[in-house]
């Protein structure tokens, strides 16, 4: 008897949610998809980006879908997923604190030129924190600026230094060059015969 009664209320639940789900057709609501995100934090930061995943059941592919936030009545993204797909992904870039709020997606299937919506899913939540004194990324200190300052003015004075002291050189053996030069001039000139003479007239006298 228990057996039969159990049996009874079975078919009592089959046939009542056969029921609901004709009446969903046929009213043009379509159950509901499953919505999540791709992050395991519902909390971002200023100028991140979040995938919103939106699935349908299995037996609807193709299918239109639209991610809705909650308060307004235009869809912020819509996708078409691929004939063999029944889920797609909605990629939020760059956001704000605008962002912040609840979000719901929800699938159509076309019948002919119409397009019958399903009902919507139950809302996820995105929270975008602005930043923050803790939220901006690390800078270094003042004293390791002027740090690295100093070592770029000494390796900048060092390189002068070296190019002054490369000059001095340069043109200090340029003018031991000429002064030589004038010496070896100036002998090979009183070597010649008519200072020699000179030279030895004026010793006699």
């Amino acid at each position: 008897m228990l057996s039969c009664l159990s049996t009874f209320v079975l078919i009592q639940c089959k046939a009542a949610s056969y029921i609901r789900d004709c009446s969903r057709v046929a009213s043009g609501q379509f159950p509901l998809p499953l919505i999540y995100l791709e992050t395991s934090s519902d909390r971002l930061t200023e100028g991140a980006s979040v995938r919103i995943f939106c699935v349908a059941p299995g037996a609807y592919l193709g299918a239109y879908f639209y991610l809705f936030m909650v308060g307004q009545t235009q869809p912020v993204q819509a996708l078409p997923a691929p004939e063999t797909q029944h889920q797609v992904a909605f990629l939020l870039e760059n956001v704000t604190t605008v962002s912040t709020g609840l979000y719901r997606c929800q699938y159509g299937i076309l019948h002919g030129s119409r397009l019958q919506p399903s009902a919507l899913s139950d809302p996820v939540e995105i929270i975008v924190e602005a930043f923050g004194p803790s939220t901006f990324p690390p800078t270094s200190p003042p004293g390791s600026v002027c740090q690295d300052l100093s070592w770029i003015l000494l390796a900048a004075l060092g390189v002068t230094g070296v190019l002054l002291l490369g000059m001095t050189l340069l043109v200090a053996a340029m003018a031991l060059r000429g002064c030589r030069k004038a010496t070896q001039e100036t002998i090979a000139l009183w070597m010649q015969p008519e200072h020699k003479c000179l030279a030895f007239s004026g010793k006699a006298v």
